[in-house]
């Protein structure tokens, strides 16, 4: 900067017109100086604003509550200054017991975490020994999910604290319920396929008798026997078939 406002200060060379007025030179002079100036003093606030935010982010960092395994490290300040920290430990069974509890169980599903040494929770204690049969400790470590076992399908997920949950849901009565509703529709669709088979025969018998009973006519009647002549069994639409019939012969 220095240097630019020397440059600055030197004559300006004459050109074609001569020498400049001083005073123009002094002006351009006086408009590089403010300019320098400006930039100084906003270089020196993009300096402090960083400051501050670096002084921000620290403070963030050491605020930040910190979880080992059980144990919870929290930051404990006084008047802004930072003076200890504070260790508490967590009951695991207690604590996932009562998250756990908050998931539904409709159709029998087990809930339950695994913490990162793969110790098992689950608020519904009986069933430990049923998660325990299924293997979800491995399933979980293995990353494979969803995984069916027998009628039983595990889902996991693992989460950033190191924590796994996931859920056990049975199946087989799912699919149970999933055959006999097929055994049913499938049994009703048998009925009413035998129920239309036994309305069509007879309908279809007497439409064929009458059928042949028209065509033994025409025959009669392309043979020369003028009096010939169909009975007419109904008023349908082979019984007008019939009538029309007798009429022209």
């Amino acid at each position: 900067m220095p240097e630019i406002l020397a440059q600055v200060q030197k004559p300006i060379p004459k050109d074609l017109s001569g020498q400049l007025d001083p005073q123009l030179n002094e002006m351009i002079r006086r408009s590089v100086e403010a300019g320098l100036a400006s930039a100084d003093v906003g270089a020196k606030a993009a300096a402090a604003a960083m400051a501050h935010e670096a002084q921000l982010a620290r403070a963030a960092e050491r605020m930040t509550v910190q979880m080992q395994g059980r144990e919870l490290q929290i930051p404990v300040q006084r008047n802004g200054r930072m003076i200890g920290h504070a260790r508490a430990r967590l009951n695991m069974d207690r604590t996932l017991g009562a998250i756990l509890t908050l998931a539904r169980s409709e159709q029998g599903e087990i809930a339950f975490a695994i913490d990162p040494q793969g110790r098992l929770y689950t608020p519904d204690a009986p069933r430990r020994a049923m998660l325990e049969s299924l293997h979800v400790t491995e399933i979980a470590a293995a990353g494979k999910t969803p995984t069916r076992i027998g009628e039983w399908v595990v889902v996991t997920k693992r989460d950033p604290s190191g924590l796994t949950f996931g859920i056990a849901r049975p199946v087989g009565e799912s699919l149970r319920e999933i055959r006999r509703a097929s055994v049913r529709n499938l049994s009703l669709g048998l009925v009413v396929i035998g129920l239309a088979i036994v309305g069509i025969v007879p309908i279809s018998r007497r439409m064929t008798d009458r059928l042949r009973s028209l065509t033994s006519g025409v025959r009669q009647l392309a043979g020369g026997d003028f009096r010939a002549r169909v009975p007419v069994q109904s008023a349908d639409e082979f019984g007008e078939l019939a009538s029309a019939f007798n009429q022209m012969a």
